[in-house]
């Protein structure tokens, strides 16, 4: 009788080697072969092979020497800078935007794209338009584009071959021609999708390098709301973040009417379009509009600095659920929501949630404000992209492929 085939071939081992060598070498750069070996239960040849197959594929450089007691000094390597591009893109229900990154996720360009989910032709227009641009610029960088990224309030559904959403945010991309048009803007190029949620969450999650086995509870705002709590140590290895409905939370049961159909909805006072049709109530919410108030808020105008109290209560409500629901060791507010809280606006926050939360002593979470605002979504594509940057090399995941996660 034949023994049973193990779970992991040789090629499957190869690639998480690979990933572990490369997780260590952006970790800890530079770096010799000899230190990731003591990281790592790898073999010094295996380290070694794993670092020569980044070499060749211009991934990562060699940088210099390091210092040693005795022998030759160590050949101490780094991520190139240079070897390709990484974009992530997201389109909100009045706006996108499209950033571009190295493989360190240093930013080196953004772009607004200033058309919403009503103009989705536009949009995938405005997008191919940007790729052939930055194709041009970054023409000598060995890999080039990557890959890309797209963030969107819908799923793709590769069964349907459309993109689809419960919430009726994503309708006009509800069709057979929306995915043929969006891989032409893409170009071809490996292509990953995902929802808000899990964006602004792991981009949050890997530009703070927060620690992975605790929970993070992930807020982002730029029109409504969005919460993804992940879930560290506690959650699937595949999927460790989960989609919550915090956002339609009841918080007044005669409040006002939601778009769910219900009233009261947390999203409906403590979101960005909340505050700008309780200080605009006769406009449409647009960027532009938020914008204004936001520059009004910043020159301290009494009016509005009112309106943005009240917000901050309403959401330190929304943070407190969800701290008794979750206990998440770390909350960061993400989206355009970031951009009104100031010291004075978090202050107020914390000081409710920790008065109306539960803690054993010395366990308070950490509540921050992201400096990325809007783009934690465009930077959790960009993470989402170079955690697959070995299976891009490999083939593995190639040219005109959808990825949904």
């Amino acid at each position: 009788m034949k023994p049973k085939t193990p779970p992991n071939s040789m090629e499957q081992i190869k690639t998480a080697n690979l990933h572990t060598v490369f997780s260590l070498i952006l970790e800890n750069q530079p770096i010799s072969r000899a230190q990731i070996t003591q990281l790592c239960d790898l073999t010094v040849v295996t380290v070694s092979n794993c670092a020569d197959y980044l070499l060749e594929k211009k991934v990562i450089v060699e940088t210099g020497t390091g210092q040693s007691k005795r022998g030759r000094p160590p050949i101490l390597i780094q991520v190139n800078e240079k070897a390709g591009i990484l974009i992530g893109v997201f389109q909100e229900s009045v706006y996108g935007r499209l950033l571009v990154t190295d493989l360190n996720a240093n930013q080196l360009e953004e772009h607004l794209l200033p058309c919403g989910n009503s103009q989705s032709k536009l949009f995938f227009e405005l997008l191919e338009e940007k790729i052939t641009e930055i194709e041009t610029r970054y023409a000598d960088y060995p890999l080039g584009i990557i890959g890309i990224a797209l963030a969107h309030r819908g799923l793709f559904d590769p069964i349907q071959g459309i993109i689809i959403s419960s919430s009726g945010h994503t309708e006009p991309w509800a069709s057979p021609e929306s995915v043929p048009q969006l891989l032409k803007a893409t170009k071809g190029y490996p292509l990953f999708t995902q929802g808000f949620r899990n964006a602004a969450t792991m981009g949050n999650l890997y530009y703070y390098n927060i620690d992975k086995s605790e929970i993070l509870a992930s807020i982002y705002g730029s029109v409504g709301m969005a919460v993804g709590i992940y879930l560290g140590q506690y959650g699937n290895a595949t999927n460790p973040i989960i989609s919550t409905r915090f956002a339609h939370t009841t918080i007044n049961f005669n409040g006002r009417k939601c778009e769910c159909g219900k009233r009261g909805c947390l999203v409906q006072y403590a979101s960005p379009k909340a505050l700008f049709h309780k200080l605009e109530p006769e406009k449409e919410y647009t960027k532009e509009g938020f914008d204004k108030i936001l520059q009004r808020f910043r020159k301290n105008d009494p009016e509005v600095i009112s309106a943005v109290h009240e917000f901050a209560d309403y959401l330190s409500i929304g943070i407190s659920n969800i701290v008794n629901a979750y206990h998440p060791k770390t909350i960061c507010i993400s989206g355009l929501i970031a951009s009104l809280i100031n010291e004075t606006q978090l202050n107020r926050i914390q000081t409710y949630v920790y008065n109306n939360s539960p803690f054993y002593p010395g366990d308070r979470p950490n509540i921050f404000c992201s400096e990325l605002a809007d783009l934690s979504i465009a930077y959790g594509g960009v993470y989402l992209i170079r955690n697959h940057l070995i299976e891009i090399l490999q083939g593995e995941i190639s040219k005109g492929s959808i990825l949904n996660f």
